[in-house]
């Protein structure tokens, strides 16, 4: 029973012989005034994205793929932007971009009028109807045929006409964030 003893207790002294040999666990260093401290990364074009409302109509178009994603404006900071998507038939779903992985955000807008391809295929059309009606003068009478008859079609496209029927909007996207260029090795 004295060996016991006399082992439990040669035991015990080493082991707080060394504890207190052992150093004492590091402090954390305190930063000193001088040092640097972090700041968020800002980029002055995310700024504009910041400043949407929520809820506001907006598509994100992320990097390698073709067509923006549509989707309502649920939170934004400096490091992601989320949205909620509706699709018919479905509980509306969360999404949430990473900064980096966006290439473009877009601002949804509903536009009323024709759109600038309309413009352009009615300004081409009467350009056509006008050479055509002059096609027997001069080359200078059938261009200023072609140009009468595209300012008689854009004149016609662009003049509101009473109508007992709503106009119909299309939709505009209008760009709010375009990612910087990374730069090539």
């Amino acid at each position: 029973m004295r060996r016991h003893l006399a082992t439990l207790l040669l035991l015990s002294l080493s082991a707080s012989l060394q504890a207190s040999t052992l150093p004492d666990a590091p402090t954390p260093r305190r930063p000193a005034a001088t040092d640097p401290q972090p700041q968020p990364a800002t980029n002055p074009r995310w700024h504009q994205v910041e400043l949407l409302n929520t809820d506001e109509p907006i598509a994100i178009l992320e990097h390698g793929r073709r067509l923006p994603m549509p989707c309502r404006l649920d939170h934004v900071d400096d490091t992601l932007i989320a949205c909620n998507l509706y699709a018919p038939s479905m509980a509306p779903r969360r999404i949430t971009y990473p900064i980096a992985s966006v290439e473009a955000v877009y601002l949804e807008e509903e536009a009323y009028g024709p759109t600038n391809v309309a413009l352009g295929i009615g300004t081409v059309a009467g350009a056509a109807v006008g050479g055509v009606v002059c096609h027997q003068g001069d080359a200078h009478i059938i261009l200023i045929c072609t140009v009468i008859g595209a300012a008689i079609a854009l004149s016609i496209m662009l003049t509101p006409h009473p109508s007992p029927f709503p106009p119909t909007p299309h939709l505009h996207r209008r760009l709010i964030y375009r990612a910087p260029a990374s730069p090539t090795p």
